[in-house]
């Protein structure tokens, strides 16, 4: 009988083009049963895509099977930087040999963007600071007769030397990276005129803890000021882009307002809250407001902040986007409308016995991941109406890693779940985790599962519904010839040269 499912080859296989791949993991989906119920190995199939070299990276011809095995050939060096106005076209590197004046280094802004068009204005690229003679920098409005209009990428990325940088007001752009790793930058002088504050522009400048935006700022993009020293901010009126967290990571950070009048965000309780009812800006003293349109936590809203008390979140919240809680302490008390948990949102954040309400229905990928986690509850069960039919457990997806490296040792699997992802207890360390000693399915008649074993000795159980009524009857395979016979679907009566560190569900029938 021929079956599809995942499953790892427990011999070495042969490959196209005249390779050899010994102990290859294959997932392959055209993977078939021997008549004696044996597996006939994987030939590998295939694909060929061509990288082509950059400035960043080197080229090759990438083979890949559908099963995710994959080598590479023809590899060729990276290409050299081609810089255009003394910056690489590709990846935006300040040429080393562009001309210093004063200490900067500036590139002319082109009306077409070409090296022959009329130069209209200069960005800053760079600063050789035993030239300049401080480490207060004062940007210069003009250069050569033309105003300088823009921060560079990286300009100033990583210059630990710098405490302190003032710009003039013809300055409307600060772009990626431009202050990034400035350890030592404890002052920021924007001035009127700058409009865009670029992704991770002033990203770990833990000495600074005070900026004031002005009123022409308009965008502040992700992680502008991540992990920063700030301990207030306050979002200007003209502001109507915030992309995700631009604080995220930034401990210190105790207050947060927004000016009147801001069509896009308004603040409450120290959140920053859109128009769209999602709150996309919080730190430790925030408290959510209750509004009913307040209906999610943004991507990376709480990211490493530290709670001295437990966060009771209004019911009203139904989604918690990536990243949201991700790190950080204190305890978060789910509500009890939440249907959605986004990959990452609770990374490395102890949260000890979870209790997950039956409202959820989706739980991304590495959610729950390294959390210390005891035990996992669906539904509360300290609800008087908990056993309500209404108000029955409504998971459906449980995502690619979502409880890993946790200490859970019974979880089940509720009869709502229509699909569980790749290796949800996944341990990188056992040190750091255990796998559950007991995984109940509740709807078991109509999953298949994997069992399979990363040590040198490859094992895989395929669970059908009409083995399951007889659980004594499905064999572990973990060699040709080999097998032993399960008495339990989770099983610790394997031969001592056999571990068992992994199992997965592969899908529901």
């Amino acid at each position: 009988m021929n079956k599809k499912f995942l499953a790892i080859p427990l011999v070495a296989v042969a490959c196209l083009g005249g390779l050899l791949m010994t102990a290859s993991e294959c997932k392959a989906l055209d993977d078939e049963l021997g008549e004696n119920g044996t597996q006939v190995p994987h030939t590998h199939s295939y694909a060929e895509s061509t990288v082509t070299p950059t400035c960043t990276h080197g080229g090759y011809v990438l083979h890949k099977c559908a099963c995710g095995d994959e080598y590479k050939t023809d590899e060729v060096e990276k290409t050299a930087h081609n810089y255009v106005n003394y910056v690489c076209s590709g990846c935006g590197t300040p040429d080393p040999d562009a001309p210093v004046t004063d200490g900067f280094i500036f590139a002319p802004v082109t009306d077409d963007g070409t090296e022959t068009g009329n130069v209209t204005a200069y960005s800053v690229i760079g600063v050789d600071l035993d030239a300049y003679g401080a480490v207060e920098i004062v940007i210069p409005k003009e250069h050569n007769g033309k105003p300088v209009t823009r921060i560079h990428k990286n300009a100033f990325s990583g210059k630990s030397e710098i405490t302190g940088v003032e710009l003039p007001e013809t300055i409307t752009e600060i772009d990626d990276y431009a202050f990034s790793n400035c350890y030592n930058l404890e002052r920021a002088q924007l001035n009127e005129g700058l409009q865009k504050i670029a992704q991770n522009a002033f990203w770990y400048c833990n000495k600074l803890k005070q900026i004031n935006f002005p009123s022409t700022l308009t965008t502040i993009e992700q992680g502008a000021f991540a992990y920063s020293g700030l301990e207030s901010i306050n979002i200007p009126a003209a502001t109507n882009q915030i992309q995700s967290n631009p604080f995220y990571g930034s401990t210190s950070l105790k207050e947060i307002t927004v000016e009147s009048g801001n069509a896009a965000f308004y603040g409450e309780g120290n959140c920053v809250v859109s128009k769209y009812g999602e709150v996309v800006i919080g730190c430790k003293n925030s408290v959510i407001p209750t509004d009913e349109s307040v209906r999610a936590i943004g991507v990376a809203a709480f990211q490493s902040v530290e709670f001295e008390e437990l966060l009771l979140l209004p019911d009203n919240i139904t989604e918690i986007a990536s990243w949201a809680f991700a790190f950080g302490y204190g305890g978060i008390a789910l509500p009890q409308r939440l249907q959605a948990i986004g990959d990452y949102a609770f990374n490395g954040r102890p949260m000890g016995n979870l209790i997950i309400p039956e409202s959820v229905i989706f739980i991304g990928s590495f959610a729950f991941e390294n959390c210390g986690i005891d035990s996992v509850t669906f539904g509360n069960p300290f609800d008087d109406d908990y056993l309500n039919p209404e108000n029955q457990v409504r998971l459906e997806r449980i995502e690619d890693f979502a409880f890993a490296n946790n200490y859970i040792r019974n979880f089940v699997i509720p009869a709502s779940v229509k699909h569980v992802g790749n290796d949800i207890f996944h341990l990188t360390d056992p040190n750091y985790g255990r796998y559950p000693e007991t995984v109940t399915v509740e709807d078991v008649e109509n999953w298949q599962f994997e069992f399979y074993s990363e040590q040198t000795n490859y094992l895989y159980v395929d669970i059908t519904p009409s083995l399951l009524e007889k659980p004594e009857d499905v064999a572990l395979y973990f060699s040709e010839d080999v097998n032993v016979w399960a008495k339990q679907i989770i099983t610790s009566d394997l031969p001592s040269d056999v571990n068992l560190i992994s199992y997965r569900i592969i899908k529901k029938i």
